[in-house]
């Protein structure tokens, strides 16, 4: 089941300040950051040794994003993004004046 949240990151194109949040088995946590890379996991798929990563907790959906954060980059499975949002101008303006800065080019 897609939610509103998730046809809004599913329309996010490469480039976009999104904010969202991400919930796996017992955690949750919000993420800022620019969408690098959107990645179809049925046409891509994922090397079996990543596939079954014993340490892994959330639900493994057909699309896998990758998220530039302050923190660096990071990877998603969007059937586990809730509250998916562009990221409005005032608050990147905010971002950059407390010098916070996320990379500018995709990384394929």
């Amino acid at each position: 089941m897609i939610t509103a949240s998730k046809e809004k990151m599913m329309q996010a194109t490469i480039g976009n300040m999104i904010q969202f949040e991400y919930d796996a088995v017992g955690y949750r946590d919000s993420y800022v950051g620019r969408l690098m890379v959107i990645r179809d996991t049925k046409k891509e798929p994922l090397q079996y040794a990543t596939k079954w990563y014993s340490g892994y907790r959330a639900h493994r959906s057909q699309y896998l994003i990758t998220v530039a954060t302050p923190m660096g980059y990071r990877q998603f499975y969007t059937g586990s993004i809730s509250n998916a949002r562009p990221l409005g101008l005032f608050a990147r303006f905010v971002l950059w004046i407390r010098g916070i800065n996320f990379p500018k080019f995709a990384v394929r």
